[in-house]
């Protein structure tokens, strides 16, 4: 079954924010904007590889809750790092 074009494969890091809406990254509490702030600061331009890196390792041990919890700050990191301006502008 072929996978569509934007739906990146399971195991790849999303490392790119997508211009659809629904799949914008947003930050609903302080500790992952804080965690954000540590990564970029720490690991400079590998901090959404690194963060990836956390979430397959979580996700290999099997630790849902901080598999979601490292994607959701590669998300943000990626959102962060773009230059491509995502959502409504005002």
């Amino acid at each position: 079954m072929p996978v569509p074009r934007n739906t990146p494969s399971i195991g790849a890091p999303t490392i790119t924010p997508h211009s659809d809406p629904m799949r914008i990254a947003s930050i609903r509490n302080r500790p992952p904007a804080w965690v954000v702030g540590v990564r970029i600061g720490r690991y400079g331009d590998d901090a959404g590889f690194e963060a990836a890196a956390r979430a397959h390792a979580s996700r290999d041990a099997g630790n849902v809750v901080r598999f979601c919890h490292w994607r959701h700050i590669e998300r943000v990191i990626a959102t962060l790092a773009s230059d491509e301006i995502v959502g409504t502008v005002h």
